[in-house]
């Protein structure tokens, strides 16, 4: 059974740290997995537009992608090369991309419950004012 939220809008809704961390941080497999995609499938695209476009010769700025990419060619062999070279780089650019903000959301949240636990202590300490300590000092 699934439980709805429902405000009116002069209801707030508070939530804690942690629950804001969690709502924040990214799925780093999908976000690789998404890149991952795009990546492949434009280089796929790109390659096999211009193999079907022809010419005498095909793509010579996309054929510098060879390159970088082992086995890839402006050929439909290539284009499935491609799309497998451009996936595991845009897969690990995102994965990496994601675990860098995880990391960061992660340190943010450690710190506002640090400061958040000072301020609790600091309110809980006992203050003593410098008036009732001179005057203990002068009685005594």
């Amino acid at each position: 059974m699934e439980q709805q939220l429902k405000l009116t809008d002069d209801q707030d809704l508070e939530l804690d740290g942690a629950s804001i961390a969690e709502f924040l941080r990214l799925n780093s497999a999908v976000i690789g997995i998404v890149l991952g995609l795009l990546g492949g499938l434009s280089t796929f695209l790109a390659t096999n537009l211009l193999v079907i476009k022809g010419g005498t010769v095909v793509g010579p700025h996309l054929a510098l992608l060879g390159q970088f990419f082992i086995g890839y060619e402006v050929t439909f062999r290539g284009s499935i090369i491609g799309f497998f070279d451009a996936f595991v780089f845009g897969f690990l650019v995102g994965f990496f991309l994601a675990w860098s903000y995880n990391l960061i959301v992660d340190f943010r949240s450690r710190r506002e419950a640090e400061a958040a636990e000072r301020a609790q202590a600091s309110e809980r300490t006992p203050r003593v004012s410098l008036r009732a300590t001179e005057a203990r000092r002068t009685v005594g």
